[in-house]
């Protein structure tokens, strides 16, 4: 099968994923207006514990697939599908072992109970065929894409049913099982070969090869970007938590998309062509990537001069917080998405090692600085905090490609100021217009 250009699989995933995007912060407005605040806080904690939990046993199956020249053989397909199953049922062994703990933590009704529920999800998504990750390595993102729409419209419309009818926590909760247990039937029906319970130990041992240095990349990946909703989990009340929860979920639409373009296209791209010269290397890349990001500014820039009327427009008023919260949490969303490309041109050459090390920064840096602004301004010295917290990170990814020899600092600078024109030009239109400025609802005094 001919693969497709990079220009036609970057629209695809833009599409396609920008679709996603739109039925999931519609089913969002929704849910708001249906749910309560404090629901979207309660979901905000069990949600970054089982992304800590996936996180903290990654070993990098996906990226070993796409990474390993012998990712696509059978026997190495069946070795991975077999660890991920095994994963699995350890995952929800733990998470049903540490729910009793976690209801101590926090003082959140029925949380444990809700953890214990959540443990279905480890289980149903371990089975899910690593043909998934053999289109991504292929080059067949509309596939793939395809694959996951599905899935993800089915569960959308099947979780508003169950919040009209059912509005309260569980709702989110058994919509997530649901929802992963679409994506692994839609897993299945990828033309390919069937997966079956196989251990190799040479493909093992392949797999763990590459996987320890993912591993320590994910545990520094979930600790740097988990902090903020775990650490205000325990100091905030449950409504402005959920109200988080939600502005976190806007500033996350673009850094998801840029995300998606760098796992599906980058992060390959670069592990097919890893064996040329770094000079080399960089040259095939640099236009590519000054177009993704360039095409990114504009949309950012675009973003961010008017989301506080997005989420005025969007959401009823006991979420009006969320639009200085937006605010605050989008400056520092620029950094990670820069990020996001460097860090998948490191791993792309087989160094995810040096990714660790930016993340580890990353949490460093909140751990001191989140605990301090709270302190001293309350939640919006934490924000504060929580945009800032990508500059190590973005220092750590720019000092990786300098020592590989494939730097693209300067590219990054000129994308920057681009960003800071599409910013100035749209806050101008909209003064212009009557709508005010940005900083018309930036709280005087911390909540």
């Amino acid at each position: 099968m001919r693969k497709a250009s990079l220009s036609t699989n970057a629209l695809w995933t833009s599409g396609l994923y920008g679709v996603r995007l739109l039925l999931r912060l519609g089913s969002n407005i929704v849910l708001s207006r249906l749910l309560f605040p404090e629901v979207f806080g309660v979901m905000a904690l069990v949600n970054s514990l089982r992304a800590g939990a996936e996180l903290l046993s990654d070993i990098g199956l996906g990226q070993n697939i796409i990474q390993n020249r012998n990712g696509a053989d059978p026997s190495f397909l069946n070795t991975a599908w077999t660890i991920q199953i095994v994963r699995g049922f350890i995952l929800a062994a733990l998470f049903l072992m540490v729910s009793p703990l976690i209801d101590t933590v926090y003082d959140i009704p029925d949380i444990g109970l809700i953890l214990m529920v959540s443990s279905c999800f480890f289980i149903i998504g371990g089975f899910q065929s690593m043909n998934l990750h053999v289109l991504q390595k292929t080059h067949r993102i509309r596939d793939l894409e395809l694959y996951q729409l599905i899935p993800d419209v089915i569960g959308l419309v099947l979780i508003i049913g169950l919040a009209y009818y059912v509005p309260s926590v569980w709702t989110l909760v058994l919509g997530s099982i649901i929802g992963v247990f679409l994506r692994t039937l839609s897993s299945f029906m990828i033309p390919g070969p069937r997966p079956h319970l196989t251990f190799s130990r040479d493909r093992f041992s392949e797999i763990f090869s590459f996987g320890k240095w993912v591993f320590l990349s994910s545990v520094s990946f979930f600790a740097a970007t988990n902090f903020d909703r775990l650490y205000l989990a325990k100091v905030m009340p449950l409504d402005v938590l959920g109200i988080f929860g939600v502005a976190r979920a806007l500033t996350d639409i673009l850094n998801g998309l840029v995300t998606r373009l760098t796992s599906y296209i980058v992060f390959p791209m670069i592990a097919e062509a890893s064996h040329l010269p770094m000079g080399e290397l960089r040259a095939r890349i640099l236009w590519p990537r000054a177009t993704f990001l360039a095409i990114a500014a504009i949309l950012f820039g675009s973003f961010l001069s008017i989301v506080d009327l997005i989420v005025a427009l969007l959401y009823d008023p006991r979420y009006s917080a969320a639009e200085w919260m937006v605010l605050l949490l989008s400056f520092g969303m620029w950094l990670s998405v820069l990020s996001s490309f460097g860090e998948a041109i490191v791993t792309g050459t087989g160094r995810p090692a040096l990714v660790s090390l930016s993340s580890w920064l990353k949490f460093g840096f909140l751990v001191v600085a989140a605990p301090l602004g709270f302190a001293y301004f309350g939640v919006v010295g934490a924000l504060v905090a929580f945009s800032l917290a990508d500059l190590p990170r973005f220092i750590a990814v720019q000092l990786s490609q300098q020592k590989l020899g494939i730097s693209f600092f300067t590219q990054d600078m000129l994308v920057t100021c681009l960003l800071v024109l599409s910013v100035l030009f749209g806050s101008i239109l909209r003064y212009i217009v009557g709508f005010g400025t940005l900083l018309d609802q930036f709280p005087l005094t911390a909540v």
